[in-house]
């Protein structure tokens, strides 16, 4: 009966010790990687499931957002040179001239996935201790980065430019 208490508290411990662990630690990382069974106690591969869910909603809004960017950045391109004028709203990046709002697309759905991965491996760690953190964090940014387009969008919409002169 000792044994068993002195195996559990070491458990505990080492439980314990891996939980104060910074969740981005590269020694975390390797741990979560290997990938070991759970036992399905309560509602364990139900919650698993839904973190799996959560991370293939946020890198599928990744995706589209890339998805948009490269396609107005193309656009953009093909009707410019078309008319034989320069890129409109184009800045220079490396040699080639990339449009500023297939740019903004770009790295807003890079950082949606870079969120999106970053919040899965928290949320595997902490589900695997018998914890969750509501998410925050992604809310808010999600919430501020919304009313920032929204606010882009409708500015650009009101003072664009009238092309009625004829």
């Amino acid at each position: 009966n000792n044994i068993n208490n002195i195996n559990n508290d070491d458990e505990n411990k080492s439980n314990e010790e891996e939980t104060k662990k910074k969740w981005w630690s590269m020694d975390l990382v390797w741990s979560t990687l290997r990938n070991r069974p759970t036992a399905n106690s309560g509602s364990t591969a139900r919650d698993h499931l839904a973190n799996e869910r959560t991370f293939l909603a946020w890198s599928r809004s990744g995706l589209g957002f890339v998805g948009v960017g490269v396609g107005i950045a193309q656009l953009l391109h093909s009707s410019a040179r078309l008319a034989a004028s320069p890129v409109a709203h184009s800045v220079e990046l490396m040699g080639v001239h990339v449009s500023t709002t297939g740019l903004l697309f770009v790295g807003l759905g890079g950082l949606f996935l870079t969120y999106g991965t970053a919040r899965y491996f928290q949320v595997l760690h902490l589900l695997r201790h018998g914890l969750f953190q509501p998410n925050v964090g992604g809310v808010l940014l999600l919430v501020v980065i919304s009313a920032a387009l929204s606010i882009v969008g409708l500015s650009m919409v009101i003072f664009s430019p009238d092309d009625h002169s004829a």
